[in-house]
Order: structure tokens, then sequence, then C-alpha cells
């Protein structure tokens, strides 16, 4: 089995292929920021030795004579900047949405043209099979089908693979082959989050690096005024017997119970956060969306939402060990955790670019990828009489080409 991957970036799509066959044979790093921390892992960590061709990022002085030939799989990470709300603004209008996306036609053309891999996956934003996607999809299918390829779009939940993180995802698969094949999976049930984060062993690096501050959230003066006023054991606990919805937060809490009280108290410290209580109040008033950086908790401590780094900021957790809690934010070794990242994980600078660490798929996908890679280069995947598929998350299979 020979597999290369190309634009890894921080290595996600990459680690959990490696758990099916092994170590890459050569990685295509295209000057792309965050694609050094999958090579660092690698070959500096691991000290694996896997070739590394090194390009310019739209691969126009790639020699594609040092490739390896007769390749099985090829792994990639399109920027999804087009066609993520987190990641741009206007960029559902028009052509817009696919200038945005052009490093995904890109690094595709390339790969099913001059790699020719006998299959080809890779994960993206969940909205490259909605509406909002479409220009996008209708070019990635156009080049697969001109290629010899059939394409299968999968609609997947970080959540349904165990690990308790709601994050959407597109997971898209280039068959060599004329008809699409449909993806195996078995859906597992989310562990708790202290089920899951105490899977972190000892050992493990970075426990103790906090981008934010390891008690960050306790400086904030709505959080201050909670506490004095109603003095309780965990503000975790304190949101969630409260919450009367899936996302309940500080602000949202002494808006809906305790405003006039919060003013009188924030203007009498003089605090920064009164004109932001004010200016929600107005918002809210007027059936308007406003801005909420204060701790919250998430579909009543269940589980956590898209980890990006928009929401991370405010995110803290409740732990527990015997009658103690540690109300505190959560480590980098604990973002990389819910990333499903190997416990000796890391890369240069993480500490500052922790960013990165979003930026990129999460193991559990990319080992889901493998499985059903493996499974297809083995003749044991069922396929179909369609040459375009989408898979919805409930499994609905949507036939695009017949």
């Amino acid at each position: 089995m020979k597999w290369i991957t190309v634009q890894p970036l921080n290595g996600g799509i990459a680690l959990g292929i490696e758990k099916i066959f092994g170590a890459p044979k050569q990685i295509i790093n295209n000057s792309i920021p965050n694609n050094d921390c999958y090579v660092y892992y690698c070959n500096v960590i691991r000290q694996m030795n896997v070739e590394e061709i090194k390009c310019n990022s739209n691969l126009s002085d790639l020699d594609t004579s040092k490739i390896e030939k007769n390749v099985d799989l090829v792994c990639y990470i399109p920027f999804c900047s087009g066609l993520s709300l987190l990641n741009t603004k206007s960029c559902f209008l028009g052509d817009d949405t696919y200038e945005k996306n052009q490093n995904i036609t890109l690094l595709t053309e390339f790969i099913l043209k001059e790699i020719k891999p006998k299959i080809a996956v890779f994960e993206n934003s969940s909205n490259l099979i909605t509406n909002l996607g479409s220009k996008i999809r209708e070019k990635l299918i156009k080049t697969a089908l001109e290629n010899g390829y059939s394409v299968t779009f999968e609609s997947v939940n970080l959540i349904d693979f165990g690990v308790p993180q709601k994050r959407k995802r597109c997971l898209v698969y280039f068959w060599k082959d004329n008809f699409a094949y449909i993806p195996k999976f078995k859906k597992k049930k989310p562990m708790k989050i202290d089920e899951y984060l105490s899977l972190i062993p000892e050992s493990a690096s970075l426990k103790d690096v906090f981008p934010f501050g390891k008690y960050y959230v306790k400086e904030d003066d709505f959080w201050k005024f909670i506490e004095e006023k109603y003095s309780p054991k965990s503000m975790w606990e304190f949101l969630i017997n409260h919450s009367n919805s899936s996302s309940y937060s500080v602000l949202k809490f002494i808006l809906e119970n305790d405003y006039e009280d919060a003013r009188k108290w924030l203007e009498k410290r003089n605090s920064s956060k009164l004109e932001k209580l004010v200016h929600a109040k107005t918002k809210k008033e007027n059936n308007k969306n406003y801005w909420d950086d204060s701790p919250f908790v998430y579909s009543k401590g269940k589980y956590f939402p898209t980890l990006s780094t928009r929401q991370d900021r405010r995110l803290f957790y409740a732990f527990k060990k015997g009658n103690q809690i540690d109300e505190r934010n959560l480590s980098i070794r604990e973002f990389l955790h819910l990333m499903g990242m190997p416990h000796d994980y890391e890369y240069p600078r993480i500490e500052k670019r922790w960013i990165f660490i979003f930026q990129s798929c999460p193991v559990q996908f990319s080992e889901h990828l493998g499985k059903n890679a493996k499974m297809f280069l083995g003749n044991e995947l069922e396929k179909t009489n369609s040459k375009v598929l989408i898979i919805s998350q409930n499994r609905k299979i949507i036939e695009i080409i017949k």
C-alpha cells in the first residue's frame, strides 16, 4: 500500500490514514504556513524520515518527476474559507464563493490529473453539500468525471464518532471507478466530557499550557457579579441549572434575570463591561443579535460546540475530583485531544500558534476515511450504479448523477 499526503496542514488528515496504512511515502509541502506542523511531528518528534517535497503554494514549481508512481491513496486538506461562516464574510454570493475556494479545485485537479491515485480523499466544510457550496461541488464533480473518477460526498458529525464535540463536516472520496461507492459507518455513543478528557495520560505534554490563562474567565466582571450575588459552588453547574436553551452564557443569564442589579453593580465599579451590557440589552429588545464573549456552557454541559478560534476563548469546564471542583479553561493538550491528536503531538511554537489546532481534520474522521479506502482497495465496499453520491448525516443516499 503506497500513499502520500498533499497540503496536510497540522496533519489531522494524515494521522488517521497512518493508523490504517502506516507512514506515508511522501509529504508534498506546498509552502502553506501550518504545513510544517505535520512535517515536524513526522520527522522531528517521531523521526520517521518521510520524504518531503517542497514547492510554492500553487504547486507551479513542483517537479512532478519526484512524485511517487502508482500511488494507491492521496489525502489532502483544502482550505474552506469561502464555505465557512467563521472564516469569511459575504462569501456565498455569486461567483465569490468559487473564487475563495480556488485551493480546493487547484489541489483536486492536480491530484487527479498528475498523481492519478486509486482513491483520493479530503475533509472540508459541511456547506460543501448544501446550496451554498453548489458551485464548488459542481467543479469538483466535473474534474472527477473528466479524469475517470466517481465521487461520494459524506456528511459527518464528530459527536457520532464518540467524541463530546459537535463538529459537522463533509468527507469527499474520489474513486478511480466509473461508479461511486458507499462508505461504511457505525455510529458511536458520545463519551461524557469528563470521561473523554480523563483519557489523556499523565505523560502527555502541554497539559499545563493554556492559550488564555488557566482561570481567564474568572476575571470577567459579569462572572464576578454572579459570584458576589449568588455565591455559586460552580459557575458551570449554575449556568446548566438555569439554562433553557442549548447554549447559555453568563451575559445571557444576566439579561434574562438580573439586568438592573448588574447594571448598578458595574456602574459602581466603573467597569468596561457596563457599555457591553447596555448595548446587548438594546439589541435584545430590538430582536437583534449581540456580541457575547462571556463564558458559556453548551448543550447543558453534555458536549462542546465546534472548537474554533472564535468560541474557545469562552470555553471553560468544571473538572471534579472528589468534593473539589477545578473550574478552568481548557489546555492546549485538551484541545488537541478533542481533535483526536496523539498525546505526544506537538509543533513549533504551538503555544502561540494554537489556532492551527482547529484548522484541520479530526483524526477520527481521517481514520474513517482510511478504513473505507482500505475496504475500497480490497473490494469490500458496496458499489452503486451512480457516478456521484451525497450521503446525509442520517445516512440517506442521494444520487446526483446516475
